[in-house]
This record gives structure tokens, C-alpha cells and sequence, in this order.
């Protein structure tokens, strides 16, 4: 769009041009990864920042070659301005500053961290060189997704609110990080202390049915906090491995099927066992309730199939 064109200019050339306040001015008007639109913004700087860092490494190659040396302008580097905006971020450095400077540092800063990481910067090589680089910087809702920070001192660094997705932290000191609310973009997982067997979602999708060995787990979703589940209960008095579940329509009731061959009927909500079947000669593999509620169907490795009247739990007509 034509405002991220004019947002892009516009930080490109403070970037080759400005330094000090005016820099910060430009970079830390806004956090960048905050905005929905923004994160086209990083992109396109991030791929101008490679592309002029490819092209010198190229014009040095040449000039290794011809011993002519390069003839890249490089009065200004685009990469050091924005070393330069983090380590201003450094927490000795913004000690006693009105909040107003201090957020707008602490923008330019993770605006910064932000397009050297999309850029393919390697943080590792500069704190090769400077061990204490990056030490105590503060920069909140960075996106460092893939960032390559192998070995890297981090002590007392700010990450809150980050984005680490697949970042590469080995050997990295972070003794002392502010890690609040770091997004490492990956989904909880459940552990249970037996093999599971099957998973059912409830159809409104806010509860969940697992067996695990010889019990099953009731589990619902967590309001506001995606992908994050809470252990209600578990229904229990099987005496061998549970092999499938099923809701019942209404979401009151979960039917299982266990390799004794047994069907049982529990409620979700009291764990209590209304009604059990057996009419399987070897163990009952598959189960499943009518639309309607009113019955149950269940299949075993005795090559049957079984129905039942849901509320009597007697067998009907096959």
C-alpha cells in the first residue's frame, strides 16, 4: 500500500542518513510488530538491508580480485545505525530517562533487533567480536523469530513480549532476561502417564476427550488463552485399556469402548457410570452416538456390530 511505500522511505533513509536523535526519532515512532500492517514494513527494509549487503560483499570480492578495492559508498552503514539504535537500549545507558525517551529508545531499538534478524544478521559474529555487545539491551516485542544468537551474552536483557520462534540460543547466556510473555509460537502439550489411545473434541470444540490407558480424561479449554487446556476430571473403573470415545450429542455424557470388550456410558460432569455393555466376545475397538442421542453403536475384533438403546443400555436390533 502506498502508506507502507512512504513508511519504508521513510525509515530507509533516516537509516542511511540520519544519526543520533534524529535516527531515534524516525525508528522509535512506533513499536513496528505492534501494527497489523507493519510487519510488511520490516520485510521490505530487512530485504534492502541484504540486498546492499550483498552487493558490497560482491564489489569486495571484485576488488580482492582486481586489488582495486571497493567502490561501495559506505560513509553510512545502514547495519551500524541499527547496532547503533540498540545498543542505546543497553539499561546503564537509559537509567534516569523520562518515560517518553525511554519508549521511544526501546522502540527504535526492537525495531531494529527486528529487520537485522529478518535480515539474516548474525548476532553470533558481532558478539564474537564485542563479548559484551548485547548485554543488558531492552527490547520488547522484537520479533526474533529464526534470529541466530548462538553463544550470545544476554545477561539482563529485556525479551518481554517477544516473538522467539526457531531462534537459535545455543550456548546463550540469559541470566537475568525479563522473559514476561515471550511467544516461542509453539503449542502447549498435554502428558499423560499412559499411551493414548484416542482424542475427541466435544462439537462446541471447549472439551475434550483422551484416553490414556485404562482411564479417560476430561479436559476443557481455558477462556481467553489459545491452545491451553485444564484437567477436569477422569473417568475411571476400567480394567483394561480404553480404545475409543465418543460425546454424546448434548455433551453431557462420553461413551468408551475398552479391550474387555465392555461399552460404558459415563457422565462428563459427576465421572459417574450410568450404564455398561457387553455383548463383544474379544476386545471393542470403535464406538459412535446417534445423532439423535437415542442410540449407540459400537464395533469389535469379534467382527460385530453392536447397537444400543442409550438410556437402557439394552441391546437392539442389529
Amino acid at each position: 500500500s502506498f502508506l507502507e511505500y512512504f513508511v519504508v522511505e521513510e525509515l530507509w533513509q533516516a537509516l542511511q542518513q540520519g544519526k543520533g536523535q534524529e535516527l531515534v526519532e524516525v525508528w522509535g515512532t512506533c513499536c513496528l510488530t505492534k501494527y497489523p500492517k507493519m510487519p510488511a514494513v520490516i520485510s521490505f527494509v530487512a530485504e534492502k538491508l541484504l540486498d546492499i549487503s550483498t552487493k558490497e560483499l560482491r564489489e569486495e570480492t571484485i576488488g580482492m580480485l582486481l586489488q582495486t578495492g571497493s567502490s561501495a559508498a559506505r560513509s553510512v552503514s545502514a547495519r551500524e545505525n541499527l547496532l547503533q539504535l540498540i545498543q542505546m537500549s543497553k539499561r546503564e545507558r537509559t537509567k534516569g530517562l523520562s518515560p517518553e525517551r525511554l519508549q521511544l529508545i526501546l522502540n527504535a531499538a526492537s525495531n531494529a533487533i527486528t529487520v537485522l534478524s529478518k535480515s539474516g544478521f548474525l548476532f553470533s559474529v558481532k558478539a564474537h567480536e564485542n563479548p559484551t555487545f548485547f548485554r543488558g539491551i531492552q527490547v520488547p516485542y522484537a520479533d526474533l523469530s529464526m534470529a541466530q544468537m548462538w553463544g550470545v551474552d544476554l545477561t539482563q536483557a529485556d525479551f518481554s513480549c517477544c516473538l522467539l520462534a526457531s531462534i537459535k540460543l545455543s550456548g546463550a547466556d540469559l541470566s537475568g532476561c525479563n522473559m514476561a510473555g515471550v511467544d516461542f509460537a509453539q503449542w502447549p502439550k498435554l502428558k499423560f502417564n499412559n499411551s493414548v489411545r484416542t482424542v475427541v473434541l466435544r462439537t462446541d470444540g471447549k472439551s475434550m476427550a483422551v484416553a490414556a490407558g485404562a482411564e479417560v480424561h476430561v479436559l476443557s479449554k481455558i477462556p481467553g488463552r489459545v491452545g491451553n487446556w485444564r484437567k477436569d476430571g477422569v473417568l475411571r473403573g476400567y480394567s483394561y485399556s480404553v480404545t475409543s470415545v465418543a460425546w454424546s450429542p448434548d455433551g453431557s455424557q462420553i461413551v468408551s469402548t475398552s479391550s474387555d470388550g465392555t461399552v460404558g456410558v459415563c457422565n462428563a460432569h459427576t465421572e459417574q457410570t450410568s450404564h455398561v455393555f457387553q455383548r463383544h466376545l474379544h476386545h471393542a475397538r470403535c464406538v459412535a452416538w446417534s445423532p439423535d442421542g437415542r442410540q449407540i453403536v459400537s464395533g469389535g475384533e469379534d467382527r460385530e456390530v453392536q447397537i444400543w438403546e442409550a438410556k437402557t443400555g439394552t441391546a437392539g436390533p442389529v
